[in-house]
């Protein structure tokens, strides 16, 4: 979906809400979000913000998707039936919603990047999925997975049957403990991208997670905020770039990667939320990185030099802060 694709998205919402799509919000939409934002502009991200979030649950309520859905097995290889295992009901609407949010929002980068309605799309994309779509990075819920999602579709989406949502959400019931597969129950929580793991990694990390008592969640969690997964993760985006763009060259590639691993942490939340001990960099930093990426790039001779340049900078950021040593003896175990 391009640019002018989403702000009819963002006139139909705000259509939907009784409100009007002015001129200047659309203006404002489209420059590049400034870091000192003045009051007004504050008040219109927040109202964005919160009509295309309750835009996005409306449709998720009616089984609408953002745009085609054979984009998702281009994309990932299988339907979303198919990943999940329904073929209907509640969460299988909401998954179609998401899915195709997400890889629409995608298409606003690395172009729109600087714009403000990219980054609110792009945040609003990291909020639903933090709760619905566990993704990379260090997570922490005030109440249980499933309390937060029942309290986010009681405000967004009451139309929905939430209770079928809940009891039919498969990640819900991997991270309980449902699934009875006989499969470790922390691996079916991975996303695809950090699925490479081979058998024998597997049962190591089981066998760690049973020693030390860890849940599954917490394993999870481990392995999604651990350096073996971040680099799998770019290595991941670097052959997703090549499906995307088959004519790019090396370099375009590596700067898409550098790029989408720069939009994240632009719209990761503040740091005593993810991790007390993390210093992550400025907004004007990261976005002085982003200005000078053509710089960066050119310095690289191979992606390992991304992939190092990636983890210097979390490891900066002090992301990987493990006084107990157990973050550590885990990434050992999938780096083996």
């Amino acid at each position: 979906m391009n640019i002018d694709q989403w702000l009819l998205q963002v006139s139909q919402a705000y259509q939907s809400v009784g409100k009007q799509f002015s001129s200047d919000k659309k203006a404002f939409l489209l420059a590049e979000l400034s870091e000192s934002s003045t009051d007004s502009q504050k008040e219109t991200i927040a109202e964005v913000f919160d009509i295309m979030t309750r835009f996005f649950y409306n449709k998720a309520s009616r089984g609408e998707s953002f745009g085609s859905l054979s984009r998702i097995k281009e994309r990932f290889g299988s339907s979303l039936e198919e990943n999940y295992g329904l073929s209907s009901g509640p969460f299988i609407d909401m998954a179609k919603t998401y899915w195709t949010y997400k890889i629409e929002v995608q298409d606003l980068f690395p172009q729109h990047h600087k714009c403000a309605l990219s980054q609110i799309l792009l945040e609003i994309e990291t909020n639903i999925a933090g709760i619905f779509f566990p993704t990379p990075g260090p997570s922490s819920l005030p109440v249980s997975r499933k309390e937060a999602q029942r309290q986010l579709l009681q405000e967004y989406a009451h139309r929905m049957d939430i209770e079928r949502f809940l009891s039919e959400n498969p990640i819900l019931k991997v991270s309980e403990g449902q699934n009875g597969t006989g499969e470790a129950q922390w691996y079916k929580m991975l996303p695809i991208s950090v699925k490479a793991i081979e058998g024998e990694v597997i049962k190591r990390v089981e066998d760690f997670r049973k020693e030390h008592g860890f849940t599954d969640e917490i394993i999870f969690m481990g392995i999604m905020s651990s350096r073996w997964a971040v680099k799998r993760i770019q290595k991941y985006w670097l052959e997703d770039g090549k499906k995307l763009m088959p004519d790019a060259s090396e370099q375009e590639l590596w700067k898409g990667v550098l790029l989408s691993r720069f939009n994240v942490k632009l719209s990761v939340p503040a740091p005593s939320e993810l991790n007390p001990f993390a210093k992550p960099l400025s907004q004007k930093e990261i976005l002085s990185r982003i200005e000078n990426i053509d710089n960066i790039v050119s310095g690289f001779k191979s992606f390992d030099d991304v992939l190092n340049y990636i983890i210097a900078i979390d490891e900066e950021e002090n992301w990987f802060y493990d006084p107990s040593g157990i973050q550590d003896e885990l990434n050992n175990l999938l780096e083996t």
